[in-house]
């Protein structure tokens, strides 16, 4: 009885597949390494050196795939493939239908193979390529693959005591190992390197999320898709986390990249599908996390989450953002000015005003004296002037910011954006 795709991997092409992958692994085991990357290994904290290494990459795995492309083995499991799955001819996942045949399979299964063997996982060739084959099997019957986005960040570290921090299932921000972060930096000679010898990656966001796809007809392969909007999920995901850490405390914090995989990568089409790099500025100084800073954080992030249609909120967070990243004074200063007059509809006398009534009632004073200084330093950058912006006026207009945002989106006081508002808290 033919089997379908929902009952996993008929058991006579399974045992093909194991016959042909095993005797990959030995080829894999037996072609010299011939690629070459630049690696950088973090020493310490502070320090990293810098390395070329030899490794199994495009080329060398151009080699050993080339031959398998047109042996018997492949051709004996598509027969297999059109004898026991003959209404499997396609996949649908991500955002795409894709046709798929034997020898995608094999060029998909053989590259897994020599990533499991070059990552060390635990046990022999004969105990991974059971390990491809299971998770190709357990995989046709559940009809699911988990997308993992992940964007390594400038800018984080993380103090003794504070670990992950989840802020909604699947979205968390950790440490990096130095091993993590040597891998992600590692360039291949062979694609041209990136200046990285400066760079310290320390922390990264991760965004998972089961995603469903579907087996596919002859008639079906040529459809259109249903996207599975994982990927516009994990960016605003990222951007939010972000965003949450720029309001929490001082510092600049940046993309390095993201990249977007769809593991385990067992079909044709899966494995990594999308890199982005950053085009943010970035510079020295971390933002360092401590174990009480993880309950805030996560709160921030949801108060963000709850409040993603309020575009003028949107468009202060940014200005926040925007002045944390600037490497010139004025700017920065213009932007943490004007991300206070989106949220409080006022500049000058009014914009003091109103930011000292969601203040205590003893700090009010203090309050309206701290816009004071930041409106003057933004003053002759505007409207001209001889005087240089000082770095108390860019700590005045980002603190100021920073802390009406904080009152905001943790709740501490309700905002509407409107002027009578405003007007009755005055009053």
């Amino acid at each position: 009885m033919d089997a379908t795709a929902q009952d996993g991997l008929n058991s006579e092409l399974k045992g093909a597949a194991r016959e042909l992958l095993l005797q990959a692994a030995e080829t894999i085991h037996r072609t010299p390494f011939g690629d070459t990357r630049r690696f950088v290994k973090r020493v310490t904290k502070t320090s990293s050196t810098i390395e070329q290494q030899r490794y199994r990459g495009l080329l060398t795995m151009t080699g050993v795939l080339e031959k398998f492309r047109t042996s018997g083995a492949v051709r004996k499991l598509q027969n297999l493939l059109t004898t026991h799955h003959p209404d499997f001819k396609g996949l649908e996942f991500a955002d795409a239908r894709y046709p798929v045949d034997a020898a995608s399979f094999v060029r998909r299964w053989i590259v897994e193979l020599q990533q499991r063997i070059d990552s060390k996982q635990p046990g022999d060739a004969s105990a991974l390529v059971d390990s491809i084959l299971d998770d190709t099997d357990a995989r046709l019957r559940e009809r699911r693959l988990t997308a993992v986005a992940r964007s390594p960040l400038f800018g984080v570290e993380f103090n003794e005591g504070q670990s992950v921090i989840e802020f909604e299932p699947g979205v968390t921000l950790r440490p990096l190992t130095f091993d993590e972060e040597a891998e992600i930096l590692a360039t291949d000679s062979f694609q041209g390197a990136r200046d990285v010898q400066a760079q310290h990656l320390d922390a990264a966001i991760y965004v998972e999320k089961s995603v469903p796809f579907s087996t596919l007809t002859a008639a079906e392969v040529s459809g259109n898709a249903t996207p599975d909007g994982f990927e516009s999920f994990a960016r605003e995901a990222i951007k939010l986390v972000v965003r949450a850490l720029h309001m929490l405390k001082s510092g600049s914090v940046s993309e390095f990249e993201t990249t977007v995989e769809y593991v385990p990568a067992v079909f044709p089409f899966s494995g990594q599908r999308s890199r982005y790099y950053s085009t943010e500025s970035y510079r020295v100084g971390p933002m360092l996390l401590d174990h009480s800073d993880g309950q805030p954080l996560k709160q921030l992030y949801a108060g963000l989450k709850a409040n993603r249609s309020n575009l003028r909120l949107a468009r202060a967070v940014q200005r926040l953002v925007d002045a944390e990243r600037r490497h010139n004074k004025s700017d920065s200063v213009v932007d943490g000015v004007t991300g206070l007059e989106l949220l409080f509809l006022r500049g000058g006398l009014q914009l003091s005003l109103n930011y000292a009534a969601i203040g205590e009632l003893g700090t009010r004073r203090e309050r309206v004296e701290v816009v004071r200084v930041a409106l003057e330093g933004r003053h002759p950058v505007v409207h001209g002037g001889e005087s240089e912006v000082t770095p108390a006026a860019v700590d005045a207009s980002k603190g100021c910011l920073r802390d009406a945002l904080q009152r905001f989106l943790l709740g501490m006081v309700k905002w509407t954006g409107t002027d009578d508002y405003w007007k009755a808290l005055l009053d």
